[in-house]
């Protein structure tokens, strides 16, 4: 990864440009995903209005026919970036590590059918 930058930063240096600058990053997106929560849902117990209470408004909804799916996620993210004397001319690259819960709640009965907690931080 450091020499792709050190290759980037040199091809614009030959190439007339400079580089203002490398930057390293990282920040948290999306809401986080209270783990006593977790623990509180019950398949075919836990209702819609529950999930909502302990989590909010999902991140995203999927309309899967006979059930809906609700995916809640919070991801940290790491990166580096060189910005170069042009316009609108830069790299960056990076990774991000998300947990991830989603839950599958039954359009008829408005209960938890299914869930799923994957922690990676």
């Amino acid at each position: 990864m450091r020499k792709a930058f050190m290759v980037l930063a040199l091809g614009g240096i030959l190439s007339g440009c400079s580089p203002v600058g490398i930057s390293s990053h990282s920040y948290v997106t999306g809401n986080p995903i209270p783990e006593e929560n977790i623990k509180k849902i019950q398949n075919g117990k836990t209702t819609v209005d529950e999930v909502f209470s302990m989590f909010g408004t999902p991140e995203q909804t999927v309309d899967m026919g006979d059930v809906n799916l609700f995916i809640y996620k919070q991801c940290k993210v790491k990166g580096r970036s060189i910005d170069v004397r042009v316009v609108d001319v830069g790299s960056s690259s990076g990774e991000s590590r998300c947990n991830t819960l989603t839950v599958t709640i039954d359009k008829q009965t408005k209960v938890v059918k299914t869930y799923n907690w994957q922690k990676v931080f």
